[in-house]
């Protein structure tokens, strides 16, 4: 009966195959032209995805190589068939195939096949390959922790060690690989408390800043990006991502100047040189500044002349770019730390002065703030951002830097200050789910007594936080150590 059940698989099988060379399909296409038709269509696909920005250019060029090479082969292909296969010999051809496969498959089974041994279950089967893959799995999960593994010891280790700066910053990156950006900005700002001299740190919470805005560079990824540049005027990190925010305020000629400069800071190898070189094409194809141009401005960077493109055309002026020059960059970075400083409170002290003669200049008062948060003193920082919330008493974001700032002015052990409250409340009026501002008017709330509300605020405030995070945990001994009922 087997044998039967086999000779008439066998049949179906053969005459599946065969039937092809038997019918003679003369108006169907050819396998040259079918495959011609597939790799055409690859080559549009292609060009889709490259424009759309899916693949990368050199990705593409490969792509690109590969399919054109395995068209032209089909094309050759398509140039050397003929069509003269009658159908005699197809007839002849499925003979010989028939007759060929049965001996053959015998052959093979006589020689390697074992008819003599006991026939295993299909279940059997899958059980055994099952657990195989549940031990190469286990294998592998004992081998590579994942980031939420990782994320998990650090939240545990920051719990006991809150002042441990390595482990905030592999905590931020962590939170970064997993593309939790907010978390990951949260955890550079207290990265950045106990290392306010590290340009580096400012520049990653900056770079975190923008991803999380889908790429903008917002008006607090500024503030973070100066900041590390009046630590670090080299900074690249920072350097560039200034040149990208000129570029989406529409100033070109700015922006590659900026990165022209970094350009010919950069050493040959190093790693952004590519990207920058790019970015740098682009910009200048996509704004109509022809080649000439471009190795004009790219042969002034790092001169202090700037290179104004107008067009097809370029004039150039002697005026400085605001901020530090190419060579301030330079010069500082041949400093020792000591003497960096020292031309950073210079800087700061002329600006101080300015500010005494333009006592109503709101973006004065916030750089001031900004670079006395630098210079890790909190007091006069928090004095010019009262300069500037005072000047704009309902601006969302400076009265959340005039908080943070109020924060680390306030001695550790003494009570919350009560201007601190008060504009924490001001923040709320204006955005309810504010997450600083929660924080700080409950602890206000329980240093007044008044537990049920500072309850409320605490709870609100664990709606917005990742439940996985370090911040959850801590709120969430807040609100046990209040020591209320569980809410109704």
């Amino acid at each position: 009966m087997i044998w039967m059940i086999l000779t008439a698989m066998a049949a179906i099988a053969l005459v599946l195959i065969l039937r092809p060379l038997i019918r003679h399909e003369e108006d169907g296409p050819s396998r040259s032209e079918y495959d011609t038709r597939i790799y055409k269509d690859q080559l549009a696909e292609l060009e889709r995805d490259t424009a759309r920005g899916v693949i990368t250019e050199d990705a593409a060029k490969a792509a690109r190589t590969e399919i054109a090479r395995r068209l032209l082969a089909a094309d050759e292909e398509a140039r050397a068939s003929t069509d003269t296969t009658s159908r005699s010999s197809g007839r002849a051809m499925a003979a010989i195939v028939g007759c060929s496969i049965p001996a053959l498959a015998l052959g093979i089974y006589a020689v390697t096949g074992s008819p003599h041994l006991p026939a295993q279950p299909g279940a059997e089967l899958q059980a055994k390959a099952a657990e195989a893959k549940a031990q190469q799995g286990s294998k592998t999960a004992t081998t590579t922790p994942d980031l939420n593994s990782i994320v998990a010891q650090l939240t545990a280790r920051l719990k006991q060690r809150p002042d441990d700066l390595e482990g905030w910053r592999l905590y931020a990156r962590s939170l970064v690989g997993m593309r939790r950006f907010a978390d990951a900005v949260a955890a550079y700002q207290r990265a950045t408390t106990l290392a306010p001299k590290d340009g580096d740190l400012w520049s990653q919470m900056a770079e975190a800043q923008i991803t999380a805005a889908g790429g903008s560079v917002t008006p607090a990824a500024q503030q973070t990006l100066e900041k590390a540049l009046l630590v670090d005027p080299a900074e690249p990190r920072a350097r560039y991502y200034v040149g990208l925010a000129a570029r989406q305020a529409g100033a070109i000629q700015q922006a590659l100047k900026i990165w022209l400069d970094l350009e010919a800071d950069s050493a040959p190898n190093a790693p952004w040189r590519k990207l920058l070189g790019e970015r740098i094409a682009k910009t200048a194809k996509d704004n109509d500044i022809s080649a000439t141009a471009l190795a004009a401005m790219r042969k002034s960077a790092g001169s202090g002349q700037t290179v104004v493109p107008t067009g097809k055309t370029q004039v150039a002026e002697n005026t400085q770019p605001p901020g530090p020059t190419a060579d301030d960059v330079k010069a500082a970075r041949q400093m020792s730390a000591e003497d960096r400083l020292t031309m950073i409170r210079g800087m700061v002290g002329r600006l101080a002065d300015k500010m005494k003669d333009d006592p109503k200049n709101i973006e004065g008062w916030l750089r001031l703030g900004r670079s006395y948060e630098v210079l890790n003193d909190p007091a006069k920082s928090r004095d010019a951002y009262a300069k500037a919330a005072a000047l704009k008493p309902k601006d969302l974001a400076v009265l959340t830097v005039y908080a943070g700032a109020i924060a680390k002015a306030a001695k550790q052990d003494a009570p919350m200050p009560k201007v601190l409250a008060d504009v924490s409340e001001r923040i709320l009026a204006l955005q309810p789910a504010h997450g600083g501002a929660l924080w700080f008017s409950g602890i206000a709330k329980m240093e007044t007594g008044d537990k049920i509300g500072a309850r409320e605020r605490w709870t609100r405030l664990l709606a917005i936080l990742d439940s996985n995070g370090a911040q959850h945990a801590q709120v969430m001994e807040r609100i046990k150590a209040l020591g209320l009922p569980a809410n109704p």
